[in-house]
């Protein structure tokens, strides 16, 4: 028999379950595990089927201090939203329907113990390990306040070493500086500093690649990261292009769109810097992979690539790492064992914006990597560097070039080292795991009067700058590329330009399926929720509605013109989640780098595309968005999702809807039970103190 707290008078099992808080397995699980240990106490209970549940909701681990916000009913509304929206349009109307009369009842969740209270009953429980007591072999972790299954802990665990030790591989001296570095840097006015101890951080970051083996690379729109890695790659097969056996390199991402992105900026930036044809060619062979392609993970197997099939990879890039989670990353991770005679070769890019939304999955690992905090470089790293600065100077005066580096200018540089040197006095004299973080925070691609700049600067930094802000960015006459209209109603100037563009689709779709294809990325239509007014559903049928009207498309599924948005992936097909394409003649479906249709019979689940979440825009990008705010925000309404969809903009960024909404959406924040960062921080402190010693 179950004993259950005073406190616990309308929580329980039971309840959970009833209510889908907790899953029919979670549930089975908890019970299983609670008869083998003999435990009697509800609240242990609770806590251990609300730690498999939270797995689902993106966190690692259960924030014991934080269960009613990230088990409230709107966020238990969202996650069932977002597996209703996999399924195909046909079947949407009725598991929605379904939905509005199962409404999650368990709103009060003031029953739970104190927090004190309930870590002192896991200690006592035999099911749970709390990581200060000597080791032990049991199904859940307790970490300070965060409760973990055996499955996550480990997993967050093996990622951190794994990292740290793929960091810690020593590489070999610098080699010498060639004119390639000063190619690469043709483009730049700036020299290593700008005004003492200032870096050029791209310039820190390709030094950092020769000597770190994990890079770990982000920054916002504009800010160079693409352009960084190209550049990293060129230097990198340069170093190795005498040698018999050429550098192996593999670009992959989470997605298809991503990974097309990152192949298409790799290959179309080449000729930019004047490289060698040699290095032009290499990186023009180089074609993009989804992570999970690159792995070969398919649904009910084992990855084809792990620990005894490794990669056969020297360099590994992975863009657009904030949609990357932690199982993906320890798959990624496992997967990369280096031999001793590559390990100077062994180079892991991860690349990507932390400001955008996490994976839906769970964990955000990027996010976290990205939070080390400590010295732009260590001291041992910064006295690296003064040989490394003075070679190229030296070579450039050598050879004469235009932009020539004198000894005088050399003897400034290592000025600025000895300033630069003196001002970070505390910082760590050895090389630490802050060494392989770069951030880009130089906005180079886009223009300084771009509002779209100005909003998405102004999120960055919006505790400095406040809300009002981003508002400004979007209602000032001073931006062109933003615009604000209140709602709803949906502006009907703006319907009439989304009508125009579904009909120029239904056009260029009759002449050219793949010109249509790129009119697609033209515009799009984001909204944060599926449901409701404003919402994915309602936009995307208000459109379809007018094309009925019209007598031009709108009928049925197979009608000609209709964007589809895959969702779920498909081996037999090659399609994955997140690819679009336009229904044409005899219902054939055309996508992108695909030379031929596919029958819209066979496809896999998928849904009509004049409208989508930004969940699912994530990795894309529009000439145009038109981003609509709901009349009443939830706890998905996060500065990273607002941000998200901003920044899916490359010329447009127009917002509709509630200003209050807009504004309490902008000051709320992701917050993920997992403990990368400071695992990382440990083991980084670890280390110095052994060194030390």
């Amino acid at each position: 028999m179950m004993v259950t707290s005073e406190r616990f008078k309308k929580i329980s099992l039971s309840r959970l379950a009833e209510q889908g808080i907790i899953s029919p397995l979670s549930y089975a699980a908890t019970q299983s595990a609670l008869r083998l240990s003999g435990e009697s106490d509800e609240r242990v209970g609770i806590a251990l089927a609300l730690a498999q549940s939270a797995l689902h909701l993106g966190h690692l681990g259960l924030r014991l201090n934080a269960v009613a916000e990230d088990f409230s009913p709107e966020v238990i509304r969202e996650l069932r939203e977002r597996e209703i929206a996999e399924l195909d349009d046909d079947q949407l109307e009725v598991k929605f329907d379904q939905l509005s009369e199962d409404e999650v009842m368990v709103e009060d969740w003031s029953d739970l113990p104190e927090l004190s209270e309930w870590l002192e009953c896991l200690r006592q429980s035999s099911s749970v390990w709390w990581t200060d007591q000597p080791r032990e072999a049991r199904p859940f972790v307790l970490d300070g306040d965060v409760l973990f299954t055996l499955k996550a802990w480990r997993g967050e665990s093996r990622v951190a070493h794994a990292l740290f030790q793929l960091g810690n591989i020593k590489m070999a001296a610098l080699p010498k500086p060639s004119l390639l570095w000063q190619r690469l840097f043709a483009d730049s006015t700036e020299s290593w500093f700008d005004g003492g101890a200032v870096w050029d951080r791209s310039k820190l970051a390709l030094y950092s690649a020769f000597r770190s083996s994990v890079m770990i690379i982000h920054g916002g729109p504009g800010t160079g990261k693409t352009t960084l890695t190209q550049r990293i790659l060129a230097a990198l097969i340069e170093q190795y292009a005498q040698e018999d056996d050429p550098l192996r390199i593999a670009l992959t991402a989470p997605t298809g769109k991503a990974a097309q992105r990152l192949t298409e900026s790799i290959q179309s930036r080449a000729p930019f810097f004047h490289l060698p044809e040699s290095i032009q060619a290499q990186l023009g062979e180089l074609q993009g992979l989804t992570l999970h392609s690159l792995l070969g993970i398919a649904p009910g197997r084992r990855p084809e690539y792990h620990r005894s099939n490794p990669l056969p990879y020297d360099v590994i890039v992975v863009d657009e790492c904030s949609m990357v989670d932690m199982w993906l990353l320890q798959s990624l991770l496992e997967a990369i064992v280096v031999p001793s005679d590559r390990q100077q070769r062994c180079r892991l890019l991860l690349i990507g914006d932390p400001q955008q939304l996490p994976s839906v999955s769970a964990g955000a690992p990027f996010s976290e990597l990205c939070s080390q905090r400590g010295p732009l470089i260590s001291e041992s790293r910064m006295l690296d560097l003064t040989q490394f600065i003075k070679e190229p100077a030296l070579l450039a005066a050598e050879e004469g070039l235009d932009r020539t580096i004198n000894e005088a200018t050399h003897d400034s540089l290592l000025e600025e080292l000895d300033m630069s040197l003196a001002q970070h006095s505390t910082m760590h004299s050895q090389d630490s795991f802050v060494d392989r973080v770069v951030a880009l925070n130089q906005v180079r691609r886009v223009s300084a009067d771009s509002g779209i700049h100005a909003a998405a600067s102004a999120m960055q930094n919006v505790e400095y700058l406040g809300v009002d802000q981003v508002i400004h960015s979007f209602q000032s006459s001073q931006f062109t590329d933003t615009e604000y209209f209140a709602g709803p109603p949906f502006p009907q100037a703006l319907f009439d330009e989304i009508i125009q563009y579904a009909q120029r689709a239904i056009s260029l779709v009759k002449i050219n399926p793949y010109e249509a294809l790129k009119h697609l990325k033209s515009l799009c239509l984001l909204s944060p929720h599926y449901r409701g007014s404003l919402g994915v559903n309602e936009l995307n049928e208000s459109v379809e509605a007018e094309l009925r009207a019209l007598r031009i498309g709108g009928w049925g599924r197979g009608y000609v013109g209709r964007p589809i948005l895959i969702t779920q992936n498909h081996p037999p097909t090659g399609l994955v989640n997140g690819d679009i394409g336009i229904v044409g003649h005899d219902h054939q479906v055309y996508f992108e780098n695909r030379d031929t249709a596919v029958n819209l019979s066979v496809l896999p689940p998928h849904r009509t595309v004049f409208a989508m979440s930004i969940h699912k825009s994530q990795g894309s990008e529009f000439q145009k968005i038109i981003m609509c705010i709901p009349p009443e925000r939830s706890p998905i309404m996060t500065r990273e999702l607002i941000y998200t969809g901003l920044t899916r903009a490359k010329k447009h960024a127009v917002l509709v809807g509630n200003l209050e909404v807009l504004s309490a959406s902008i000051l709320a924040q992701v917050e993920r039970g997992g403990q990368l960062s400071s695992r990382l921080s440990r083991l980084s402190q670890a280390q110095i103190g052994l060194k030390n010693d």
